[in-house]
């Protein structure tokens, strides 16, 4: 008997590029496209969330005297769980050194692990940090962008420290 989820498996490896093992698509997202995708049940969720560590990372590139890199990272804990979990904002910066409004994010917790962290890549939003890289056929078959409830309650953080 045929396993379906290996036909499943199957087709979606034939689809990948060959770039980094996963096919993109053109469109890359802003943090607020990536909220306005995510779920009003995982905004409620995230209300729940209290962010307990924030710390800004930049780099200057010292010859031009501009911003090369910012990185936002951040500690989250669940009320109801009490886990800790790592999530992780870069700003996509122009050759001027400012945002452009574009983020790669991620996050070590099991929802965005399993369910977002592939499908955000396709749309260059993530890098694959946490996961394996595969596709969660299961978990998130359209493979559809979203936050975790995690990143989204770090937005009011996001958008204070983004590059101006």
């Amino acid at each position: 008997m045929v396993d379906i989820l290996e036909i499943i498996r199957l087709v979606v490896q034939s689809q990948k590029s060959t770039r980094d093992g996963l096919k993109h698509l053109d469109e890359d997202l802003t943090y607020n496209q990536l909220f306005r995708k995510t779920s009003p049940d995982r905004k409620e969720k995230a209300e729940n969330i209290a962010i307990v560590k924030v710390q800004p990372v930049s780099r200057l590139d010292e010859r031009k005297g501009i911003l090369k890199e910012k990185t936002l990272k951040f500690w989250a804990r669940s009320q109801t769980t009490r886990k800790l979990y790592e999530g992780k904002v870069r700003y996509h910066l122009n050759s001027l050194g400012r945002w452009n409004g574009y983020i790669t994010c991620g996050c070590s917790c099991p929802d965005y692990k399993f369910r977002w962290e592939t499908a955000n890549h396709r749309q260059n939003a993530s890098q694959i940090l946490f996961s394996n890289g595969e596709a969660p056929i299961m978990t998130n078959p359209r493979e559809l962008p979203s936050l975790c409830k995690h990143l989204a309650a770090a937005k009011p953080f996001v958008l204070k420290h983004a590059p101006k």
